[in-house]
């Protein structure tokens, strides 16, 4: 089985890349002929799923794609509260070598801008939303400069002591409904903590290695998917048991969600790809 994670320092390198982003508004509803390197996923109430990608935001429609963003701004970190539709983003325009955090209120077609965090503003590579409690936020600042959260929908953010985490790196954060409870997927595999990032501890029964994708169930905090060394696990009950399944690619995992309309279908990302499983993560077929 070829590992999915070839080396951190690979990983750590492509996560970290800032590159020039396309520039021109063409509009929402535009159909998208292909993905510009995928940095995020997320799956609506209605269960559509949503691709952030680097040259804008698709969603899916009918049998195709299409652009969801009235811009073509890099996402470089996204997520979606799926009860309310409330969207937040983190990246690169044309105009802004970085967006700070903005939100959207409506389906990612316009965008407002919230905070900057810090001077030069942030630009987090990884992102997530407490499906317990959408108020909260956590970012991971790709400059180096930490892991953050916020207590009100993204307005203010505290910087974060990660107390535990062997490695600064953050590759991945997962936020599931269970309140305080937040995951982190770096180099040296997958954490967890219980008092909303502040202190952290190695994941008991997950030993995939290093995490470049977390996905959590919306509606069920023991419902968890991993992107690992060997492939995409899944546990239904909390991480006592764990089952893994190889993508048909040699590609990392970059994203992954699961519906919260229909917990067995899932949706994982790698560079320019979407799979999707509609069967809790036993197979998974290109889109």
């Amino acid at each position: 089985m070829k590992a999915i994670v070839r080396s951190v320092a690979g990983l750590a390198a492509l996560l970290l890349v800032t590159t020039a982003c396309a520039s021109g508004d063409s509009g929402a509803g535009v159909p998208a002929a292909g993905f510009e390197h995928i940095h995020g996923l997320a799956v609506a109430a209605d269960a559509t799923p949503y691709v952030a990608t680097h040259g804008g935001l698709v969603r899916r429609s009918g049998d195709g794609w299409e652009y969801a963003s009235g811009d073509r701004n890099d996402h470089m970190g996204f997520v979606m509260d799926p009860a309310g539709g409330t969207m937040w983003r983190s990246g690169h325009s044309a105009s802004r070598p970085s967006l700070g955090v903005e939100t959207s209120a409506d389906g990612g077609a316009t965008w407002t801008r919230l905070s900057d965090v810090l001077d030069p503003p942030v630009d987090f590579h990884a992102m997530a939303v407490s499906y317990a409690d959408p108020t909260v936020l956590y970012g991971w600042d790709s400059g180096g400069r930490g892991l953050f959260r916020s207590d009100d929908a993204g307005s203010t953010w505290t910087r974060l002591e990660p107390a535990g985490l062997p490695d600064p790196r953050v590759l991945a954060l997962g936020a599931p409904a269970e309140p305080d409870v937040v995951f982190a997927g770096t180099p040296a595999g997958l954490f967890r903590s219980d008092d909303r990032g502040e202190t952290w501890s190695a994941f008991a029964g997950y030993a995939g290695g290093a995490v470049t994708a977390i996905g959590c169930d919306p509606s069920d905090p023991a419902d968890l998917l991993v992107a690992g060394q060997g492939g995409i696990a899944r546990t239904i009950d909390g991480g006592r048991t764990w089952a893994t399944t190889p993508l048909p690619t040699s590609d990392f995992v970059g994203a992954l969600a699961i519906s919260p309309a229909e917990e067995e279908v899932a949706y994982a990302s790698v560079t320019t790809t979407v799979f999707e499983s509609r069967d809790g993560g036993t197979t998974w077929n290109k889109l």
